[in-house]
């Protein structure tokens, strides 16, 4: 957390860790739409992100995102993160959130989202 703030200051809010409110902490950039949930190791960026995207994916379909990504996906529901589309990739995991069939929210991890809910969940019991 200490690191994303230091080098990226501008920050419009922040909760600290092992809380419950905002997944157990991080740091929020919320002009910018990107959320560094530091507690599940997550990286939220929504469809108001202003900032460059290698591959762009909001306003597109799941078929369009598959053009992009590939067709070997898994759709996958937890108690606290509904309805992504699971993408590996070599470097971690891409979920993708749709809204009215068009991409709204991407979420990047390193560990599938099940073992992030999984810490959560501790967390919140």
């Amino acid at each position: 957390m200490n690191k994303i703030k230091k080098h990226l200051p501008l920050f419009t809010g922040c909760t600290e860790e092992r809380k419950i409110t905002n997944y157990g902490g991080g740091v929020f950039y919320g002009n910018d739409d990107i959320y560094f949930y530091t507690y599940l190791k997550i990286i939220n960026i929504r469809d108001g992100y202003t900032g460059e995207i290698d591959i762009p994916v909001f306003s597109k379909t799941l078929s369009e995102i598959t053009n992009d990504f590939g067709n070997d996906y898994q759709f996958v529901q937890t108690q606290t993160f509904e309805d992504l589309y699971e993408f590996k990739q070599s470097y971690g995991y891409l979920y993708f959130f749709f809204e009215d069939e068009i991409c709204t929210e991407l979420y990047i991890t390193l560990e599938p989202i099940k073992k992030c809910e999984e810490r959560y969940q501790k967390l919140v019991k």
